[in-house]
């Protein structure tokens, strides 16, 4: 049950994080492009050992797909996303999704 909120916890400020930062405008292209880049170096490796260490715990779920949201790749796309002040890919997936 840890291990689960763990992953729980992630995907909720995660989705709450994106969905926000998402929306900022940073109108100067190198700036933006740099503050990708710190966000990425910070997240994504530790993602990614939070995932090697934990993540064959939960594929014997059920429905690991429950926990395990995003796999780094996704992450990172949607980290590149971010600053562009228009509304996040993450919003519109679950819109459409729910028309």
């Amino acid at each position: 049950p840890v291990l689960k909120e763990r992953f729980k916890n992630f995907n909720a400020l995660f989705e709450e994080i994106q969905k926000a930062q998402s929306t900022w405008i940073v109108a100067d292209d190198q700036l933006q492009t740099e503050l990708r880049i710190s966000v990425a170096e910070m997240v994504i490796p530790a993602y990614r050992q939070f995932l090697g260490r934990f993540q064959y715990y939960l594929e014997n779920d059920r429905h690991p797909e429950r926990y395990i949201k995003y796999g780094p790749e996704e992450v990172e796309g949607l980290i590149n996303e971010l600053f562009e002040g228009a509304p996040s890919s993450m919003t519109r997936r679950k819109s459409s999704s729910t028309n």
